[in-house]
């Protein structure tokens, strides 16, 4: 998923590794443990390729205190956990 700096994904730069990301989808709650948070070139498609899990990743641009086109991406990875864990109503 990818948004702009300024709107909303505004929040990431507060993210840490301790951290969860959430999303909500008809069939519930979702959360993924934050695993890394990369700051990368443009052209740096690596954090993205595809895998085998059904893992997120969040990307914007960076810095998040540049005017205009940012130079560079920050991309946050995250991990799925089991699916009995994974429903926010049963997380905690």
């Amino acid at each position: 998923m990818a948004s702009h700096r300024a709107t909303f994904f505004r929040g990431l730069k507060k993210l840490s590794t301790r951290d969860k990301i959430q999303f909500s989808k008809p069939r519930g709650d979702f959360k993924y443990p934050v695993e890394s948070l990369t700051v990368a070139e443009p052209d740096d498609l690596g954090a993205l390729a595809p895998s085998s899990e059904n893992a997120p990743a969040l990307v914007t641009g960076y810095p998040y205190s540049y005017i205009g086109s940012a130079p560079k991406r920050f991309i946050v990875g995250a991990r799925p956990v089991s699916s009995q864990t994974v429903q926010a109503s049963n997380v905690e």
